[in-house]
């Protein structure tokens, strides 16, 4: 599948953000460009460079809710829109709103979001009277959780997290331990870490419920790979851990299907 993701007019497209690394990891192609949304010719390239994708998805936030909206309404894509600066924008880019045929537009509103309207927002869909709308809320403000970024995308395309699934897209233990050695990782043990690395990891281990199997010594970073306990079936993040780990400070993590969770920090 492929998916194109627009961002907001103050936002940047960041690598070690959940929402890339989810979107890069789970699809064959996405086209997730840094934006500046000032720049006249902006819209015709986002439109020609989308046209030629195809994406099952597009997906915007804010200003690029506006634009992906209106390029999705073009392309008859589906789009899935948060908080999407269809009014209230501090700002009017240049865009074409000529031949909108109409797509099918989830929309996502934050309960408390101070910077758009979702009433004003889904006046101006009526109004306009293109396409299909199912709107939904989450708690929280203008800018979008990670966790519901990721589920309401899964839950549009119908991404389930079975086993066939995560034979696709998670590597095996020991598929993991190979490209570890491929990329130059070493073995280190705990007590040649740092009192705070050590610390840290301790934290995952209570956040993820299991112990310390496997410290690596890598380009970019440690990885540890903790060993589930008393667990059946796959591992679910939920809200409340995805929270936890990202106060810990983890670069990524992901699920292997032989009991581990494998942490990059």
């Amino acid at each position: 599948m492929k998916i194109a993701y627009l961002h907001g007019l103050e936002s940047t497209i960041d690598k070690k953000d959940p929402k890339i690394i989810f979107m890069h990891e789970r699809f064959g192609e996405v086209y997730a460009p840094s934006i500046n949304y000032k720049d006249p010719s902006t819209f015709n390239k986002l439109l020609n460079e989308i046209k030629r994708l195809k994406p099952n998805l597009i997906v915007g936030s804010s200003m690029g809710g506006y634009v992906s909206y209106l390029i999705g309404s073009k392309l008859s894509i589906p789009t899935l829109l948060f908080n999407p600066a269809v009014v209230g924008r501090s700002f009017d880019p240049v865009v074409d709103t000529t031949g909108l045929k109409g797509t099918s537009n989830t929309v996502y509103f934050g309960k408390n979001d101070k910077v758009i309207s979702g009433t004003d927002v889904r006046a101006y869909f009526n109004e306009m009277d293109v396409g299909s709308f199912s709107y939904n809320y989450y708690n929280g403000e203008h800018r979008v959780p990670a966790d519901v970024f990721i589920s309401a995308i899964k839950n549009i395309l119908q991404i389930k997290e079975n086993k066939l699934n995560k034979m696709k897209h998670t590597k095996q233990f020991e598929e993991f331990i190979n490209e570890l050695a491929i990329n130059e990782a070493s073995v280190v043990q705990l007590e040649e870490l740092t009192s705070a690395q050590q610390k840290q990891i301790k934290q995952f281990e209570t956040i993820i419920g299991g112990k310390c199997e496997t410290i690596w010594d890598g380009i970019h970073g440690f990885i540890v790979a903790i060993k589930l306990q008393n667990q059946s079936g796959s591992y679910r993040f939920d809200v409340d851990t995805m929270k936890k780990l990202i106060q810990a400070k983890v670069r990524w993590v992901e699920e292997d299907l032989g009991g581990r969770v494998n942490i990059g920090f």
